[in-house]
């Protein structure tokens, strides 16, 4: 749970600096929808 948190205030961060991201976690990696969801957002 300390990881989520983290990366929460971390993505939280990143927001205010207008900066965009996507958090895709490695037991995701395998899944093809989350591939997707990967994709779409690198094509934006």
């Amino acid at each position: 749970m300390r990881n989520k948190k983290r990366d929460t205030a971390n993505r939280r961060a990143l927001k205010k600096l207008g900066v965009e991201s996507f958090v895709i976690w490695e037991c995701q990696v395998e899944h093809e929808k989350a591939l997707k969801r990967l994709m779409s957002f690198l094509a934006d």
